[in-house]
Formats: structure tokens, C-alpha cells, sequence
């Protein structure tokens, strides 16, 4: 026999332990898929990045078919909208797979504050939404003051919010995110980053705050794909919204991003990864303190 004979012959066990390792890999890597009954998925920095889509995300929704539903604090868009949107860049979804904290939290305005006076603070989009509500907007002497994202916030909305706020108005919040990545690996300031400059010159706490981590965005999700939260995963890229969400309500979950708490950069390494998922958040981290000081906070969840 060849010197090249014997040494095939001695790699040949090593070659074979290192195909039963891979199948192994394989096997474990897809079994979270296979055996997971519903998934609720985060959009930025998770699916998208900007007008960017993350590599693996077309796949990942492709594997997960008919079993998903997209989770976002997006308090911009309206579902319609954002759907004809990512169908441009790729990412083919339904309106009715898309659960959004702007609109969510005008549509519980509508529906347990209808006859209030509202200043909404928000996109046009949502605002022309709280329109078809039915809801009635104004400019002053407002019941609440409804808070989403508004690329238009300046001084003067600051002063008329705070001002309101004074009079008397309860504050409402779609989301507390302060950021969310931007396609060039920036940030993109947040409706919590509004949130703060006006908590902190009116020296009040939201009356509610709609979105993630909150309790009110991941219920209507279970709802609407009518599983139970220990067959649920929940997908995300942030430990302080998506993780803790899922933790609150006993959700497995995964992370996706350059977080030292991450399973994997991007859902196409997602995909190969074996976790199985989380049932815990990480407690050395300062998002699971914060979390822990917030069981005992004043705000109430819609």
C-alpha cells in the first residue's frame, strides 16, 4: 500500500467522527425550528437594518412559514405600509403577520378612550391612522398625550408636550427603545429617547407604556398565533425589550447582533446555531438589573 493509502486509512475514523459531529450539529441546529410550534420575531436589527436586510432573514422566515409573526416597536408605520415596504427590499409579509406599538397604541385609545381629547405626537402616518379611528386630535387642552417617534420633534413640541402635561394630560408611550441600528451601523434616535427629554422636564412617569418589554405587544402576538408561551420563541436583537419580554411571560428566546449576550451575528448564522433558546435573561448584565428594579416601577402597561 501507497504512503497515501495508509494515511487515508488513518484518517478515515477521524473523517467519519468529524461527518457524525456535523450531522450532530446539524441536527441539534434545526430541531429548535422543527419543534417550535410559534415564533414571534423582532423587525430592526433583527430582520432589517435600515433599508438593509440582514443576511439570513429571507430564509429564516422561509423555514419558519405559516408559524410567525413579526414584533416590532416601530412606532412609525402603520402594518399595511410597513408590508408594502419590505416587500420592496425582499422580505414578502403579510400586513396581518405585523404587530407595530405605534398603532397598537392607537387602537387601544380607540378602543378604551374614545371620546378623549388626544395630542399625538407621532408620524404623519399615525397620526392620519388615529384619524380613521375615529379619534378625536387635538392641538391643546388635551386627556392624553400619545408619544411615538416623530423625525419633526423639536423645542417648541417639547415645550407644548411638557405644558399639557402640566395642565393635567396623562402621558402615553408607544415604545421606550432609545435607539434602533441604522443601516451604516449608526443609531436612529427613538421614541424613548423623546420620551426622556420630556419625563425629564415635566418631572412626570408615563401613565402607560405600550411596547416591548411590556406585557401588552407579546399577548396579542401569542393571540394571534394561538400558541402558548412555552412553545413560543421569540427572536430578537435587544436583551432589554425582546429577551426581557419573553422572559416576563415564560418565552424561550434568541439574539441575533454583536451583544456579548448574542447566539449568533445574523439569523443566517441563527440558522446553523443548536441553542435551543433562553429561559432566562443573562442576571450579571446590566439589563437584567435594570429589569429587576423595574418590577417595583409606577408604570402601568396597557
Amino acid at each position: 500500500m501507497t504512503e497515501f493509502g495508509r494515511a487515508q486509512n488513518r484518517n478515515a475514523p477521524r473523517n467519519a467522527a468529524t461527518r457524525a459531529t456535523s450531522a450532530s450539529v446539524r441536527a441539534r441546529a434545526s430541531s429548535w425550528i422543527d419543534d417550535t410550534q410559534g415564533f414571534i420575531v423582532d423587525l430592526d436589527g433583527t430582520l432589517v437594518r435600515g433599508n438593509y436586510v440582514i443576511a439570513g432573514a429571507v430564509e429564516l422566515l422561509e423555514r419558519i412559514k405559516d408559524r410567525y409573526v413579526i414584533l416590532s416597536n416601530n412606532s412609525t408605520d402603520t402594518a399595511f405600509g410597513l408590508a408594502t415596504t419590505l416587500r420592496k427590499l425582499g422580505l414578502r409579509v403579510e400586513a396581518d403577520r405585523l404587530i407595530l406599538a405605534g398603532e397598537h397604541a392607537i387602537r387601544f385609545m380607540a378602543e378604551h378612550h374614545a371620546q378623549a381629547r388626544l395630542k399625538v405626537i407621532a408620524s404623519p402616518a399615525i397620526r392620519k391612522f388615529a384619524e380613521r379611528q375615529g379619534l378625536r386630535l387635538v392641538d391643546r387642552d388635551a386627556d392624553f398625550v400619545v408619544l411615538g417617534r416623530d423625525r419633526r420633534f423639536n423645542y417648541a413640541k417639547l415645550n407644548e408636550i411638557v405644558n399639557e402635561l402640566h395642565r393635567g394630560a396623562s402621558l402615553v408611550v408607544t415604545n421606550p427603545d432609545l435607539s434602533h441600528p441604522a443601516e451604516d451601523g449608526g443609531l436612529i434616535p427613538e421614541t424613548g429617547a423623546l420620551m426622556t427629554a420630556v419625563t425629564a422636564c415635566a418631572g412626570i412617569q408615563p401613565d402607560r407604556v405600550v411596547g416591548k418589554p411590556e406585557d401588552t405587544l407579546f399577548l396579542e402576538a401569542l393571540k394571534r398565533l394561538g400558541t402558548r408561551p412555552s412553545d413560543t420563541l421569540v427572536i430578537g436583537d435587544n436583551p432589554a425589550t425582546d429577551a426581557i419580554g419573553a422572559v416576563r411571560l415564560g418565552m424561550r428566546y434568541l439574539l441575533v447582533g454583536t451583544t456579548p449576550y448574542a447566539d449568533a451575528t445574523s439569523p443566517k448564522g441563527l440558522l446553523s446555531s443548536p441553542c435551543l433558546g433562553h429561559a432566562q435573561v443573562p442576571f450579571a448584565s446590566p439589563v437584567a438589573r435594570s429589569w429587576s428594579d423595574s418590577l417595583d416601577d409606577s408604570v402601568r402597561t396597557a
